[in-house]
């Protein structure tokens, strides 16, 4: 039972990121499918990114990321004191990197 609720509670925040991201990154998402942002979600999630800012931000990172044929694991490798950043300092570090990336190239 507490896994069919905790279930149900992840698709309802994979649909209400899937909207979020529509509205404040149509850019960075536009050539992904909502299969292909929940797939990102729940990479971030078995990555460690569970609070669901820090998973929109995981998978926002991870959509620059493809968008720009950049390496999300080489750009989380190169955020110094990754280690010792909280959850959610982690996936703003990601967002910037990935920002940076793009702007490089």
């Amino acid at each position: 039972m507490v896994e069919l609720l905790r279930e149900q509670r992840w698709s309802e925040f994979q649909i209400r990121l899937c909207q979020q991201l529509h509205k404040q990154h149509p850019q960075a998402i536009e050539p992904l499918s909502e299969d292909e942002l929940r797939e990102f979600s729940n990479q971030g999630y078995a990555r460690g990114f569970r609070i669901e800012k820090a998973n929109f931000n995981y998978v926002l990172a991870a959509a620059l990321c493809l968008r720009s044929g950049r390496d999300l694991l080489r750009i989380t490798h190169s955020i110094p004191d990754w280690g010792q950043l909280t959850e959610l300092d982690r996936s703003y570090a990601l967002v910037a990197a990935c920002k940076v990336e793009m702007e490089a190239s």
